[in-house]
């Protein structure tokens, strides 16, 4: 048999070795559908597939608190919380670590060379002990890092490794400054190790929190925490969340004042899920996209085969008269498909092996676990299965055509007849390309629609004139507010002074970003306990009377910010359209009253 199959393969690259322009055409059509799989396959596999890089990733979980009523999903645990949990739950968890809450976040870096803004987290000293991440260079962080007085350390990832250091193994002990006080580099982390998501540095909670006299800052620090703790054996997330659900009451009496006016009740994620985020679905929608792109791909060379096998069938003829059975012809045409295929998938694995990099280079930034993107076995193993798929999708049609061949109607009809079964394949054919071409038409036209829309929003503010700068304030310059404050005005006089600015203003979240404070118990003038009760959370952002000035924005009721309401004024808030609708529908806000936290 194994002869049998070879003898047609070697006729089958004969034949298509004759037939060159026939060849190439079909070769270049599967490879393009090919290649967009595969591409994507790789990525899938990237972001997806690849096992976390960390012993036993699935009894990795991570925790926060969530209020659902209020809409507030992710709230913070704080260090009194932190250290209940850790004592409450060791049947549960076989360690517990903390992490920054809404962290990485930018920090400016001096080195030698240059400074840069980096994302850094603050984690707990036992942070990698928890992950089970060993580093790729030096060491990691560890408790007696996380006291103070400790001397300040820091770890890097294996990416800012790359970009910032070239690589240099010599980095172990090098020097960097932040916030004035000098950092050494002890370690650096293995590709992929990069959580919570985008961060470049690691720093511990302590040594943060005493890089400043100030306490405010000194609080945040030690609090507003994120858990990240390691099943106990046998242990899943739904018994952690169980356990840790019944500890509400208990976190309630230990959180800090001006909290939710309830319990709130913790939430337990698998940190795979947490570091892929929602990008899982778009990605999935992707390559269900591209995967039509070779399914009519396949039909297109369906219907060259076809076509083909009209033109030789005086030659099935004549091999069926000299005894080939339908099974042999049908080979045949599998064999021709399987070489044509075979070149194809090549072809498409080097496309992708050489353009990864480039697609890498402008996935969104967004993008999880980017340093896990490669062409590996998995991926040359996803396209031998994906060349024997494409093999038959392409062979089926034109293989049971060439099975049905009529030798007394064929040369009774002089070699003119056409099989039935070819019109009817050819005809099937057709009509399935057309409806695949239709649904990957369709939708684009839906994805392009929703890029469009999606380009536009923001553009009322108008974007393509907007620029943000990261301004690096030490927390112990910052720590007098009157001083701030004639700081930041005197920055923004300077670029309000300078003839290519039309307007600056302070921000502390970008617009669009998600980033904000969130405030839980929100009270409107009118409303009952039973009503209040009922309101969702607020974001709130402290702006300057400019602000409105710099985004090009009018304020549709009532006036904007301006001097009247600095220094002791009494306080003032501008409120969105949108929360004017739920807390005094129908009603003119202006004047009313709205409690929001303590404030």
């Amino acid at each position: 048999m194994l002869e049998s199959w070879w003898h047609d393969l070697r006729l089958a690259w004969r034949g298509l070795r004759r037939a060159r322009g026939f060849t190439a055409a079909a070769v270049l059509t599967l490879a393009v559908g090919m290649a967009g799989v595969t591409a994507m396959f790789a990525l899938i596999q990237g972001v997806l597939l690849r096992p976390l890089p960390m012993p036993e990733p699935d009894r990795l979980v991570t925790s926060w608190k969530e209020h659902r009523s209020s809409g507030s999903t992710h709230w913070p645990f704080n260090a009194a919380e932190v250290a209940l949990i850790r004592d409450a739950t060791s049947q549960v968890f076989s360690s517990v670590a903390a992490v920054g809450y809404n962290e990485p976040s930018p920090i400016e870096i001096v080195d030698e060379s240059s400074s840069v803004f980096v994302n850094s987290a603050r984690v707990s000293g036992n942070f990698f002990e928890v992950l089970g991440a060993r580093p790729f260079l030096g060491r990691s962080l560890n408790q007696a890092d996380d006291t103070n007085g400790s001397e300040p350390v820091l770890v890097i990832t294996h990416g800012l490794w790359q970009r910032r250091y070239g690589g240099a193994v010599d980095v172990i002990g090098q020097r960097l400054t932040i916030n004035d006080q000098r950092f050494a580099i002890v370690g650096v982390m293995p590709p992929d190790v990069e959580y919570p998501g985008g961060v470049d540095v690691w720093t511990t909670i302590e040594t943060r929190a005493t890089l400043t006299n100030n306490p405010t800052f000194q609080q945040a620090t030690r609090n507003e925490l994120d858990l990240i703790a390691r099943l106990q054996p046998g242990i899943t997330a739904e018994q952690a969340a169980s356990a840790l659900g019944a500890l509400a009451p208990q976190l309630a009496q230990v959180a800090s004042a001006g909290s939710f006016a309830t319990p709130a009740v913790p939430a337990v994620r698998p940190i795979a899920d947490v570091i892929v985020g929602d990008v899982r679905t778009g990605m999935i929608v992707l390559f269900a996209a591209v995967a039509l792109v070779l399914i009519v791909a396949s039909a297109n060379v369906a219907n060259l085969l076809l076509v083909r096998g009209e033109i030789r069938r005086p030659d099935f003829a004549v091999r069926t008269a000299l005894g080939a059975t339908r099974c042999r012809l049908a080979r045949q045409i599998m064999c021709e498909s399987l070489v044509l295929s075979v070149f194809a998938g090549i072809i498409g694995a080097a496309a992708t092996w050489g353009s990864l990099r480039a697609l890498v280079a402008i996935a969104p930034a967004g993008l999880p676990r980017v340093d896990a993107i490669r062409v590996d076995g998995g991926v040359v193993l996803f396209v031998m299965m994906l060349t024997l798929l494409t093999t038959v999708c392409s062979a089926l049609v034109p293989a049971f055509a060439a099975g049905c061949v009529d030798l007394v109607s064929h040369v009774q009809s002089g070699g003119r007849a056409v099989t039935r079964g070819s019109k009817r394949g050819r005809a099937a054919l057709v009509a399935a390309q057309v409806a695949l071409a239709v649904t990957v038409v369709a939708a684009a036209g839906l994805v392009t629609r929703s890029l469009l829309r999606l380009q536009s929003t923001g553009t009322e503010l108008g974007a393509d004139r907007l620029a943000h700068v990261s301004l690096a304030v030490p927390p112990d310059r910052s720590a007098d507010r009157e001083r701030h404050l004639q700081f930041l005005e005197e920055v923004v006089r300077r670029l309000d002074a300078t003839p290519t600015i039309a307007s600056a203003t302070p921000i502390n979240a970008v617009p669009f970003s998600g980033v904000g404070w969130d405030v839980p118990v929100v009270t409107a003038e009118g409303q009952d306990a039973a009503q209040a009760a009922a309101n969702g959370s607020l974001n709130l952002e402290a702006i300057q009377p400019g602000y409105f000035t710099t985004f090009g924005v009018r304020v549709t009721l009532g006036r904007p910010f301006d001097e009247r309401d600095r220094g002791d004024a009494p306080r003032t808030a501008i409120v969105s359209e949108d929360v004017v609708s739920k807390l005094w529908p129908g009603q003119n806000p202006i004047g009313k009253r709205l409690k929001m936290g303590g404030l």
